[in-house]
């Protein structure tokens, strides 16, 4: 684990227009992956879909 890309993903995310911290957990799992991936901007290689239905 990076613990200069901890230092930067957690700046990065405090500049997002949310409160700080306001993810909880969320962003510590966030935060640890990118140390893990050595990114500051994580990749989970998932793509999300929306469906709509009646």
């Amino acid at each position: 684990m990076d613990p200069e890309v901890f230092a930067q993903a957690r700046l990065r995310m405090d500049q997002l227009t949310k409160p700080p911290r306001a993810l909880g957990y969320l962003e510590e799992v966030a935060l640890r992956l990118a140390a893990l991936q050595g990114r500051v901007k994580p990749e989970l290689g998932l793509h999300p879909a929306l469906e709509g239905g009646e």
